[in-house]
């Protein structure tokens, strides 16, 4: 990027920033404070009365041409429509609510003057008609005016209002107004509501001229905005930006055919250009996802294509399904067309992308819709299992190492002049003996490799030059410093287990719910004979010899008896074992109910924490939504993100439910309880950091992405403790 300046005749701003904008290389950032030029329309207000239009019940024919078309003039008519259909919406809205409160006590006056009726004020009061005779004899006078729906209306006569207690029932305020006035009021408002809908039905009649208008409204909008920008008087102008290098030939003819003097230099060090992400064009949804998360420096390596391909590898990962991957497949090549109109038609590669990885990793993990594949090639392409708990683990941790090394090598690519290149080459290096050691390809490899990295890191982690002894130790003291992150850096490479941690959670709800389906009866039940026998009828259950059991998916079968705790060969609940001789609750009753707690503990506590946390962080989502005009998705998402420990305590107990005996009662007590109470904790105390995050987003939508960081990292946790748990339930 460039720092540029242009200065011309001041007669000549306005075409200056038209070609400017036609350009599209320059980015203002605010040399002085201009006088600036008339504003337009604004593009959101536009917008918003087109919104308005094309919500209108019963439109008009669209009118296609119209030489004398304002949009300014139109723009605000609407706009004005808009607010006063709002106006008159609340105003009947409130007096409805008021006559429906006065109209059982009739039509009356309430006198102005406490005088006329001797210092008295009336009262009113809502009785339940059977507390009528409650009312004490030296009450106030009071009179039932009116009886509805086992309600008594009570009108009193009191200078002061009466102790509480006195009228059992609730006071009402009475106004100053009659009731037929508040009626003719009304007629009026529905009358003006009537014209003003006809107004609106009118205006849209021009819907189409303010659509094709909406652009030259933006357009005139932002030279608007950047004539505010421009240092200017009676004579000259000046303005400054910034440009892509390669730009500058282009923006030099602007300027000579123009008659303006242009400046161009590089940044200087305490300048902060701003950052051009420009992917190939079938990744270019992944500059939004970039922009969405944090839009890292100028001069740093652009990410978009990285992360394009990892959500694609991440969403895969998660769903690990092969069914829903081709249901999503089928369902893009439907909207296909649609999609590829407007700004959705940068999404449609991402989409398709998040279709294809879901279809070949569900091929791979040997999963359709959480059964086995039902075609006999599909299962010779299973060569993965997402419930297999150290394979899943291992997967998850590859996809974290090689995530951070394309980031590293990006980084050092682009550095590679510079010591902050040679110092991400160092972390690559690091990475790698920690991939090395943990591969096990021995001790030498990864000791030459961390000593090689370790050293790039010591050295170049400054850009200092090395003029003096105090320099260098300056510089290795900062090296010192930056190896200090070395920890940080492999629990980034953890906190990708959560990929694992939510694969498989999806493949044991899956097995779970297909499991639950296949033991239900088909039909209806049948009564049976006086053997015990089923009886004949259309509701029998399919029979699949003379025993007359039903054949089920040995996988299937395999999870239904895990989860509702049945033992190798016996159809008694693990429940019965609670019940003891009459009298008698010894020891091992006590450890087989603490069992069953540990086993209930993970949903119950993580479903409590994520209700907590969804409703902390939703009223904020609220709140925030009331001072933005857009966004609110996004507000909505993240106060979501607290319900994902509810997931994790659900695959906890389904991992945890098996036969339970006095011999691993407490056990499971132990690991489900303390799994259900770091889950709570995570929930409810995520749910700050996404009502922080909510507030930052409301003020500064840019940092959404990196608002997020903290409430990720406390969900990291709850990761880390539910593959914990998952681990130490299997070797109970």
């Amino acid at each position: 990027m460039r720092r540029v300046f242009l200065a011309g005749p001041a007669d000549r701003l306005e075409e200056t920033l038209a070609q400017l904008q036609c350009l599209g290389t320059v980015e203002l950032d605010g040399l002085g404070q201009g006088a600036g030029v008339p504003s337009p329309p604004a593009g959101e207000a536009a917008r918003r009365a087109l919104r308005y239009l094309r919500t209108t019940p019963g439109r008009r024919r669209a009118q296609a041409r119209d030489p004398g078309f304002d949009v300014a003039a139109f723009v605000a008519r609407v706009s004005a429509n808009a607010e006063r259909l709002c106006q008159l919406e609340e105003r009947r809205e409130a007096l409805n609510a008021r006559i429906r409160v006065l109209a059982p006590w009739g039509d009356f006056a309430v006198p102005p003057a406490p005088d006329d009726l001797g210092g008295l004020r009336p009262r009113f009061y809502v009785v339940p008609a059977a507390r009528l005779d409650r009312i004490p004899p030296d009450a106030p006078p009071w009179r039932c005016v009116h009886r509805a729906g086992g309600r008594a209306y009570v009108v009193a006569l009191s200078p002061d209002p009466p102790p509480p207690g006195v009228f059992p029932g609730t006071p009402v305020d009475g106004g100053r107004r009659r009731l037929r006035d508040l009626e003719r009021e009304l007629a009026a408002v529905e009358a003006e509501l009537d014209e003003t809908r006809f107004e609106r039905l009118s205006l849209t009649n021009r819907l189409k001229l303010l659509a094709r208008s909406l652009a030259q409204a933006a357009d005139a909008e932002a030279r608007a905005q950047a004539a505010a920008q421009v240092a200017r008087d009676a004579e000259v102008f000046a303005l400054s930006g910034w440009t892509p290098a390669a730009d500058l030939a282009a923006l030099g003819e602007l300027a000579r055919s123009l008659g303006l003097a242009l400046l161009a230099r590089p940044p200087r060090g305490h300048e902060t250009p701003p950052t051009k992400l420009e992917p190939p064009r079938p990744f270019a949804a992944g500059a939004e996802l970039v922009r969405f998360f944090q839009t890292p420096p100028a001069d740093d390596w652009d990410p978009s294509v990285p992360v394009f391909m990892g959500l694609a590898v991440f969403f895969a990962m998660i769903v690990a399904d092969a069914g829903y991957g081709l249901v999503m497949a089928l369902a893009l090549v439907a909207g296909w067309r649609p999609l590829g109109r407007g700004p959705a038609r940068a999404w449609r590669p991402l989409l398709a992308a998040l279709a294809g990885t879901t279809l070949f990793w569900g091929l791979a993990a040997g999963s359709w819709f959480g059964a086995r594949p039902p075609f006999a090639w599909a299962r010779h392409l299973s060569v993965v299992d997402p419930r297999d708990l150290p394979s899943a683990l291992g997967i998850a941790a590859a996809v974290g190492f090689g995530h951070l090394a394309v980031a590293l090598a990006g980084r050092a690519w682009t550095h590679r002049r510079h010591p902050a290149g040679r110092a991400a080459l160092g972390w690559l290096l690091v990475l790698g003996a920690g991939v090395s050691w943990w591969a096990g390809w021995g001790p030498v490899p990864a000791a030459l490799l961390g000593a090689t990295g370790g050293g790039l890191v010591l050295m170049f982690s400054d850009d200092r030059p090395i003029a003096s002894g105090r320099a260098l130790l300056v510089r290795l003291g900062r090296g010192l410093a930056a190896l200090a992150a070395l920890p940080r850096l492999f629990a980034d490479v953890l906190s990708y287990l959560r990929l694992a941690a939510l694969g498989l959670a999806s493949a044991s709800l899956a097995a779970t719910f297909n499991a639950l389906a296949a033991d239900r009866p088909r039909g209806p039940s049948r009564p049976r004979a006086p053997g015990g026998a089923p009886g004949a009828g259309a509701g029998a259950r399919p029979q699949s010899g003379p025993v007359g059991r039903r054949r089920r998916d040995p996988r299937a079968a395999a999870q239904h008896d895990r989860v509702r705790g049945l033992g190798a060969g016996r159809r008694r609940a693990p429940l019965q074992t609670l019940r003891a001789p009459r009298g008698a609750f010894g020891m091992s009753q006590f450890l087989i109910l603490l069992g069953w707690i540990g086993v209930c503990a993970p949903p119950a506590l993580a479903g409590i924490g994520s209700v907590m946390g969804c409703a902390a962080a939703g009223q904020a989502a609220i709140g925030a939504m009331l001072e933005t005009d857009g966004g609110h998705g996004r507000l909505v998402a993240i106060s979501a993100l607290p319900s994902s420990q509810s997931i994790y305590g659900i695959v906890a107990m389904l991992t945890l439910a098996r036969p339970v005996t006095a011999d691993n009662g407490a056990a499971l007590f132990a690991v489900g309880t303390l799994t259900g109470l770091a889950l709570f904790l995570s929930a409810t105390r995520q749910e700050e950091a996404c009502a922080a995050a909510i507030a930052a987003v409301r003020e500064k939508p840019e940092v959404a992405g990196l608002a997020l960081a903290p409430a990720a990292i406390i969900e990291g946790f709850a990761v880390f403790v539910f593959v914990f748990a998952l681990y130490l339930a299997g070797t109970l």
